[in-house]
């Protein structure tokens, strides 16, 4: 089992609400790296842009370079990230299962 704290201990997180305070979805970066290690939408606001909105929030988007890795069996994620402009620059596999790593490239 996960523990949030102790996974994201160091990194900058960014929390979507809404008008009523309800946390809709968050986004945790290892800012030194520019990486991006955790990026969550409730499913219920999932395609009404808070993913969109969590990455725009980020220091320097779009013109620093973000980095990720995403599961390949997660589509949904992986065509959400290709939508936002990243491309695929590696693969691997972890504990979680195959991956690819997604980089999204600066806009001048």
């Amino acid at each position: 089992m996960s523990d949030f704290s102790h996974d994201s201990q160091g990194e900058d997180i960014l929390v979507a609400r809404s008008a009523a305070d309800d946390i809709l979805g968050f986004v945790s970066v290892w800012a030194p790296d520019a990486f991006i290690h955790m990026l969550y939408v409730r499913r219920e606001w999932r395609g009404m842009g808070v993913g969109k909105a969590l990455l725009a929030a980020l220091p320097g988007w779009p013109e620093r370079s973000y980095r990720l890795k995403c599961l390949t069996r997660s589509t949904e994620a992986r065509l959400f990230y290709l939508c936002q402009g990243f491309v695929a620059t590696g693969c691997g596999t972890s504990p979680e299962g195959d991956y690819e790593e997604l980089t999204r490239l600066r806009i001048a």
